[in-house]
Formats: C-alpha cells, structure tokens, sequence
C-alpha cells in the first residue's frame, strides 16, 4: 500500500477544518450549545488582533492554549526579553470544554497577571492557582502580583450557566487588555484577601472595573453593582464607546416565561463571534486558516507595548449623547413590540436608568421635547392610549424639578398632534382622577 500525497492529507485536513469552523458559524444558539472549539476562538482571536491593527490600535497579544500546555507556555514567556517598558500578554485557555482567562503584565520591575474564571469553575481556579509557585531560571518566584476574583457564593459569579465560558473568557480578555488593568487594581488592592507569604490577591467579581461585569447575567447582581460604582457607571467606556448605564440599556430584555428581566449580552457577542467568523471563513486560504488555528507557541506573537495609562475615561455623556440613550431605551425597549406600554408594567430598572440619565441631563428643555417627539410617533401608530400618555406624562414629570400638575398638564398638551385625540385623552384621564 502506498502511501497518500501529503498535499492530498492537507487538502483533506483543511476540507473537514474549515466544514467543522462553518458548522460552529452555523449553529442555532441555545442554553445547551456547547462552547466554541479550540480552532473557533483561535481564529476569533486572529480576527480580533487584526481589527485593532487595522484601526490603528494596540494588538491584540493572546494565545489560545489547551491546559496541559499552560506551565510550558509560561515558561516560554520566561524568555522574552523585557525592558522597562511592560508588555502585556493574554492567555485564553481550554480544559476539557472549558475556557478561563489570564492576563499577563511583564516588565523589568514587576510581573503580575489576572486569571478570571466567569464561572468560577474548579478548573479554571486550578489552573490560575498553578501560576502562584512557576519559578524562573534563578529559582525565584516568578509572578510578583496575582489577582484573582472570585466567590464562595456560585450566585454572585458573573457566569450562571454552563455553556457561556468561551464567550464571557474571549471578551474579558478583550476588555482586560484595552484598559491598563494592573494600575487600576494596584489602586484598590488594601482592599483585597492577601495570605501572608504569597503573591496571591484574591478579591471579589464586583471589585472589577466595568468592562470586565458588564455581561454578568444576573440583572439584579448589575444593579448592586451599579449602586457601588454611581461614578464609574456614567462613564465612557473604552472599547464600547457608551457607558456601563447604556450598554446594559441595550443588552436587557424581559423574558416573559420567566417573568423576569434577564442579560441577553452572551447571546449578542455567540451571534457577533459567528458573523465574524462567517465572513473570515468565506475568504480565507486553507493554508492561512491551518495556520492561524494551529498556532500554540507564545514566541510567535508580535508583542505589541502595554496600555501605559489606565483608561477611565472621566467623559460624561453630553446632552445629545443621553438623548440618544433615552431614545434608544423608550423606542426599542419600552414600547419594542409593544411590550410595556404603561409604567406599572414596565420593569423598574428600565425607569431608574431613565431617571439616571434625565439626572446627567442639563438642558431639561431638550429632553422634554424628545419625550414629546417620541411621543408623537405613538399618535401616529395609533398606539396612544391612555395609558401610553399616563406613561409620558410620569417620564415628562421627571425632567421638572417641581413636579406640579400645571407642568405635568403643558407636557400633555404638548404631547398630542390631534386636537379630538387629545380631548378623548384628557376626559378619560380626568375620568381616572389622573389629571385635574
């Protein structure tokens, strides 16, 4: 029997490659949907880089390692040569069918890293606590800092379900090394568990920047968390250009068998990572592709330098901006397939951060009438009822400080373009005893 062409092999290889990468591009998302292949985030992780690059920003350091192979790379990264300037390097890494993150800041004076397990899975402590006694060549020990969050409590990890690992590990990655995350923890680290005689910090998920929560699925974990963090909330936020407030205005949603709002964030960036790797696929040499999903060594990275100040941003959003937010919050969520179309059904969180954001407002004129504006739409659809303008007279309400009738009625009057609408409007309303 002879043996079969190696350009036949590697046809065949990078055939059923590139058929597994396009059915994972393909599948349905579901509770039950297994993570992403080793070969799938690789190539997300290309994409990633490749972005950045193109946009004129930092790469993207990261490799995606299987477990096994988490020491030896630690030790390849042991080789680099280091200046006083740091240099960052991610990890993203695979046991079994689970993924955990690692950070990793080198320099001549200090090297420290982040592991984060969003699930807090047994694996993924492992295996950052496996980091605390590597060693370098002159037997010291290797890591100077090593953060790790995590809970007792399974509840008040960001991850509660058993599929999202890949997505919640890939993205903190991704927001970890936009900002310079080290500094930001050194700032706070009095506040965290430190065992005496090791280079371990242990705190907890809701002493993590923004970046790093923001897809928690717990709604109710979100709002403790943004009562903690009332500056850092309103905030823009880098890579995401909108502040923690904003984004979870567009990642919410109620799920009516529930009967409860819930984080639809995983299911946005599963959809997101497929398109992305879609449209890679669909150009993409085999020869690049095998390439790409192959690559496991460290040195093959072209280290790009470290974030050198931390990015929080202080810019808070101008009027404009927050009109946006509004906007976006009541024409997609509150009245999105007329799902709330009264305040008594609408959930509360969506009406404190709609409070929030008239509260960061300073033209109360300006946001008056975009609530008249958006109110007029409704007139035009036929969906005014009472209890839609019961609903924008209450949001109205909230850009007076005074909060008197005679303003609530103005609003009202302002509100209709229809002269028998509004009248039919207001006897009803006057029916109910809601205005005088």
């Amino acid at each position: 029997m002879h043996d079969r062409p190696q350009s036949v092999v590697e046809n065949e290889a990078a055939i059923d490659l590139r058929s597994k990468l396009e059915s994972e591009a393909r599948a349905e998302y579901k509770n039950t949907t297994p993570p992403l292949s080793i070969e799938a985030m690789r190539l997300l992780v290309y994409d990633e880089n490749k972005r950045r690059l193109e946009a004129g920003q930092d790469g993207f350091n990261c490799l995606v390692i299987e477990a096994n192979d988490l020491i030896k790379t630690i030790k390849k990264i042991q080789t680099i040569p280091l200046t006083d300037k740091p240099i960052r390097i991610q990890l993203l890494v695979k046991h079994d069918q689970h993924y955990y993150g690692i950070d990793i800041l080198l320099s001549k004076a200090s090297k420290e890293c982040l592991g984060f397990d969003a699930g807090g899975d047994i694996r993924g402590l492992m295996g950052i606590n496996k980091l605390i006694d590597i060693t370098d060549p002159d037997g010291d020990i290797f890591f100077t800092k090593i953060y790790m969050p995590s809970e007792e409590d399974p509840q008040l990890n960001p991850q509660k379900d058993y599929e999202s690992c890949h997505i919640f590990a890939f993205d903190q990655l991704c927001q970890s090394s936009r900002i310079d995350i080290f500094s930001y923890l050194q700032n706070r680290i009095s506040n965290f568990q430190h065992e005496n005689d090791t280079n371990l910090y242990a705190l907890h998920w809701d002493e993590m920047p923004p970046q790093l929560v923001w897809n928690t699925q717990s709604i109710s974990w979100l709002e403790f968390y943004m009562t903690k963090h009332k500056s850092e909330i309103m905030n823009v936020l880098p890579g995401l250009n909108t502040t923690f407030v904003g984004y979870l205005a567009k990642v919410k949603d109620h799920d009516s068998s529930l009967n409860k709002e819930i984080n639809v964030s995983v299911k946005i960036l599963f959809l997101d990572y497929q398109n992305r790797m879609r449209a890679l696929l669909k150009n993409m040499p085999d020869n690049e592709l095998i390439a790409i999903t192959s690559n496991t060594d460290v040195l093959n990275l072209q280290l790009q330098p470290s974030v050198s100040e931390h990015k929080d941003s202080t810019e808070i959003l101008d009027d404009n901006a927050v009109l946006d937010k509004l906007k976006y919050l009541v024409q997609n969520k509150l009245f999105w397939q007329k799902r709330f179309n009264t305040t008594s059904d609408t959930p509360p969180s969506f009406m404190r951060e709609l409070q929030a954001l008239l509260a960061d407002t300073k033209s109360k004129e300006a946001m008056l009438g975009e609530i008249v504006k958006l109110a007029k739409r409704k007139v035009r659809s036929s969906m005014f009822t009472p209890e839609v303008m019961t609903f924008y007279k209450e949001l109205a309400a909230l850009t007076d400080e005074s909060n008197n009738s005679i303003a609530r009625n103005q609003t009202i009057r302002r509100i209709s373009l229809d002269y028998d609408a509004l009248r039919q409007i207001e006897i009803e309303l006057k029916n109910q005893n809601i205005v005088k």
